[in-house]
Order: C-alpha cells, then structure tokens, then sequence
C-alpha cells in the first residue's frame, strides 16, 4: 500500500489534512515514530 505523490505534496504544503492512516505510512516510510508527526511545537 502506497501513496501517491500529489497528495504527499498537498499534506507538505498543508493543503491537506492526512489521515491516520496516512500519518502511519509517512511515519513508516521515514523511519520515524509516529509520536514524531503529531506532536506539537
């Protein structure tokens, strides 16, 4: 399971809100903790 570029661009330049799912794959894919993207500040 992937995820297409577009919509990994739309979430970079926050035009786009991802969901969990999607946190989970972007997590996995660059190796960090999903803790990592959610966290404030």
């Amino acid at each position: 399971m992937g995820m297409e570029r577009a919509n990994y661009v739309k979430i970079e330049q926050g035009q786009a809100s991802p969901l969990l799912d999607t946190l989970l794959l972007i997590a996995d894919a660059i190796g960090v903790p999903l803790a990592h993207l959610v966290r404030e500040g």
